[in-house]
């Protein structure tokens, strides 16, 4: 049986490059003219390697060989992530950076022994193009405890066809906000509708969904 202690560890640490959606920056002729950033699934052929990745719009875009990945640990593994990128000809990209992002467990509410639901700063919720996910853009409050990075816990509690952000705020102080993403993949929502419920500082968003 799970309990609370038993949901996902995030170390809530800044993302680079971090941004909701996508975004693509078609002005000038600089570095990051031309630069999207999108969620995607990386296929990973060896340790800070990968091939290729599937984006959430679909797409498969292949990766160059002298590409490193630090986040990437264990080869024949998918990993989902963050990568920002220009595209290079046919199905082909530039990686600029890459990094791994979680993917929320859903437990039954019944099987929690403490529901935590601090509340987080909402930015979004949307479905990926693909339908394989539902993904949670929020800000995290943090700060450092005598000097040193605190942890805080998030995952997804379910009762029925409700599925409610769990949040610990494991009394990390509140000192900035750090922008965190994460996805729900569909295959641990045993329901064809749901209602997802966050709290945040402005109060509690619903959203009524659908795989």
């Amino acid at each position: 049986m799970h309990n609370y202690s038993n949901l996902l560890r995030l170390m809530l640490v800044p993302l680079l490059l971090a941004a909701c959606t996508t975004e693509t920056y078609d002005s000038g002729d600089g570095t990051y003219s031309y630069l999207t950033g999108e969620l995607v699934v990386a296929h990973a052929t060896g340790k800070n390697s990968v091939d290729y990745v599937l984006t959430d719009d679909g797409d498969s875009l292949r990766m160059p060989s002298d590409f490193t990945f630090s986040s990437v640990a264990k080869a024949d593994t998918f990993y989902r992530g963050q990568l920002y990128y220009s595209k290079v000809g046919d199905n082909q990209a530039e990686p600029l950076a890459f990094g791994v992002i979680p993917t929320l467990p859903v437990y039954p509410l019944e099987r929690i022994r403490e529901m935590k639901s601090d509340p987080v700063r909402f930015e979004s919720v949307w479905k990926a193009k693909t339908k394989p996910y539902v993904n949670i853009c929020f800000y995290a409050m943090t700060g450092t405890i005598d000097g040193e990075t605190a942890s805080q816990t998030v995952a997804i509690a379910q009762n029925g066809d409700t599925l409610t952000l769990y949040h610990d705020q494991n009394d990390v102080p509140e000192y900035y906000s750090t922008r965190i993403f994460a996805s729900i993949p569909f295959s641990y929502i045993d329901k064809d509708s749901f209602l997802l419920r966050i709290n945040t500082y402005d109060g509690w968003k619903e959203f009524r969904m659908g795989k």
